[in-house]
């Protein structure tokens, strides 16, 4: 996982540097939820893994919000071609 966050921190040609910014990005914010969620399994009591899961699904829900901007710049990149 740390490879493959590690690959889309290096910055992408114009003009999909503003793409590798999302999923790199995107990528980092799930990486940390899945830390979170190791974390939890190594907790020293319940009420601290509960508390860490929570994180960790935020920082995986996160991730996915981030991911939308996809979206965001398909619809803009779809309207600069048709004109």
């Amino acid at each position: 996982m740390d490879q493959f966050v590690a690959h889309w921190a290096n910055l992408l040609p114009r003009p999909h540097r503003n793409r590798g910014k999302v999923i790199g990005l995107s990528l980092r914010e799930l990486a940390e939820g899945l830390e979170l969620f190791l974390d939890a399994l190594c907790a020293p009591d319940i009420q601290e893994a509960k508390g860490l899961e929570r994180q960790g699904n935020k920082k995986i829900e996160q991730a996915g919000v981030t991911l939308d901007g996809i979206a965001e710049l398909n619809a803009a990149e779809a309207a600069f071609i048709s004109g």
